[in-house]
Order: structure tokens, then sequence, then C-alpha cells
């Protein structure tokens, strides 16, 4: 595994800034931009209250998403986090001390593996992938700002897929740019912001999922556009265990295998399908007992591009510890991303403990 990079979201910074600059209102990326002359302002929700319970809440509503880009008025507004959130008595204070692994690298080169990376790729060297894993809150959930840079990441360096994505909307506002997804009702979810799993298997996304018979789901190439029109192979990831279900996978509308999910041990199986580059959907049906799934994953065999969107309502970056240590370490390595960012701070500056 090559040395991931850890890159701090300056984003973060800038957008807080300019929620309390005058006149950088159109800069605001935490609350909306301020409504032209005559138009009335809409008032966001703040993010919902962690509840870190543990237990799973069942999604009540399927879901679909094929457009093109998320737009405010087409997804959930950008959300805004306001005073404590799920008071204090809920949350651990950080205390003073320094960091197990300095964010500023004295060496200078901590982008030097990212840089080397994307020179290879934009020389189209064959194999040559860069992977950006993407973590953060609300506004990385519904894609905005990743979506972006995933776009114009693509167009200079070449799509080499659209990556990592849940397998149902966590969160009503869960969206992602250029693919087609469908959930039905029914999956029934554990999130490292509540409520949790016992055994903090959460994937690489935060979120786990189980469902039950007749429970489905579609995920496949943007149906317009000019990017994510193309996959090679997807890439499911899902939980082997004892007293495990079975379910159906399909490409195409054509039934490629059943799957046995039962196992002596718990184990993560990635089940990778290829296909001849093009528009592709991959639909997975359960069909007996319960199944427990993580995310999929779009990629091509071309040079390029991948950027994982891994966004999580109201997260902060500590409930990223939620996580079984050698169960995340392991999806980070199986991602191999050459750039970690993370973006956090807007749910954190109203927990009373940014000072």
């Amino acid at each position: 595994m090559s040395r991931p990079i850890f890159a701090v979201g300056l984003v973060v910074a800038l957008g807080a800034a300019a929620e309390i600059i005058p006149g950088a209102e159109y800069f605001r990326i935490f609350s909306p931009p301020a409504p032209a002359s005559g138009e009335s302002p809409s008032e966001p929700a703040p993010d919902a209250a962690p509840d870190l319970s543990e237990g799973e809440t069942e999604l009540k509503q399927s879901s679909v998403s094929r457009q093109a880009m998320a737009t405010p008025e087409e997804g959930a507004s950008v959300q805004r986090a306001r005073g404590p959130i799920g008071g204090h008595e809920a949350l651990e204070k950080i205390e003073d001390e320094a960091p197990p692994v300095p964010l500023l690298d004295p060496t200078g080169k901590s982008l030097d593996n990212f840089f080397q990376a994307l020179a290879s790729t934009q020389r189209k060297e064959k194999g040559a992938i860069t992977r950006i894993a993407h973590f953060g809150d609300s506004i990385v959930v519904s894609d905005y700002v990743s979506g972006t840079l995933r776009r114009n990441f693509q167009k200079q360096f070449g799509d080499a897929g659209h990556g990592y994505m849940l397998v149902a909307n966590a969160w009503p506002a869960y969206f992602h740019n250029d693919v087609f997804r469908f959930a039905t009702a029914g999956f029934r979810v554990s999130r490292i912001v509540g409520p949790t799993t016992k055994d903090g298997f959460y994937g690489l996304g935060g979120v786990t999922f189980r469902a039950y018979s007749g429970v489905r789901a579609t995920y496949g190439t943007a149906e317009k556009g000019k990017f994510g029109r193309n996959v090679s192979h997807f890439t499911l990831s899902y939980l082997a265990r004892p007293h495990g279900g079975q379910f159906e996978v399909l490409i195409d509308g054509k039934k490629q295998e059943r799957i046995d999910t039962r196992a002596d041990q718990k184990q993560v199986v990635r089940k990778k399908f290829s296909m001849i580059d093009g528009e592709h959907k991959l639909e997975l049906v359960v069909k007996k007992g319960e199944s427990r799934f993580f995310g999929i994953v779009l990629e091509r065999d071309e040079p390029g591009v991948v950027y994982d969107a891994l966004g999580v309502q109201g997260a902060r970056i500590r409930f990223l510890d939620k996580q079984e240590d050698e169960h995340f370490a392991e999806e980070l390595k199986w991602r191999n991303p050459n750039l970690l960012v993370f973006q956090f701070g807007a749910n954190e500056s109203g927990d009373g403990y940014a000072y």
C-alpha cells in the first residue's frame, strides 16, 4: 500500500470565515448564500442530533437518484450547525494534547506521492489510476464539493470511475452525482453517528445496512450528461458471517449469481463483477434471510481519477473512531487512496468544544 497523504480541509476554514465577514455572503458553504433582492430567505434545518445508542433505523421510503448534478433545489439544502447539538453530556471533551500524527510534514514532501500518481495518470500509463478518499459531513453527503472536484479532476486527468458509494440512502440528503442509484424501502441502517452497531463494522463510508427478503437496489452509469457514462466493473462490499442470508446479483437485467453470505467467521467480502466498458446497471435482490452490506464501487480499467465521496450527516471527525480499528484499516488498505481529505468542523463548531 502506498503511503496515504492527509490533507486538511482548507475549504472549511475559508467557509467559516465567510460566515462572519460582511459582504462575503456569496462565498458561504455552511449556510445558503444571501437571497437576491426581493427573495425571502430560507432557513435550513440543523443537522440531526447524534444518537449514539446501539441499534438500527429502518429506511421507510424508496429512493432514486438520476440527476446529472445535484443542486440545493433538487437535493437537501446545505445544512448549518447552530448551537450545541445533542448536548455536551452526549459528547466527549477533547483534551488539549498533541495529535498522534502531525498534520504538517516537516520534510515538505507530504504531497509527493499524490502528485507523482497524478503525473502517471496524466501520461496515461497503463494502470495509472489516482484515488482520492474525501471524508466529511453534510456537504459531502450531498456530493456538493466532492462532486465538483470529481468532475474537475476527471475532466483534466481522465475518468477511471465514480468510486465508492453507500448501498442505500442512509439519510434523505444522501446524493451522488453522475450515477444512477435506486433502493427500495426496508433497508435497516446503523451509522457511526447512530444508531450504532455493536461490532464497529461500518465499511469505508461509516454506514452498514441490513436487508431481508424482497429488498433490492440498483446502481449504474449516469443516463445523461458527460460524466459517469461508463463502467468496467462493480465491486460490492458485504459481510459474510454465521447465519448470513442470500442475495442475487443481476447485470443489465440478467442474473449473474446467487450469493450465500453464510460463513464460519465474520469477514468482509468484496465481490467484483467485470464487463466490457460501457453503460451498465447492477441490481442486488435479497432472497433469503438477512444480508448485511456496506457499499458498492464503480470503476473503469482506464487511466484516470477515482473520487470516493464519504460523507456522514451530523459527523464530527472524532466519530471516525467508532469504527473497529482493524476493520477500518483494511477498508483504507483496500481502496489504497493516494490522497485522504478530511473536511469537518461545521458540526464541531456547535458542540462547545471549538476553543
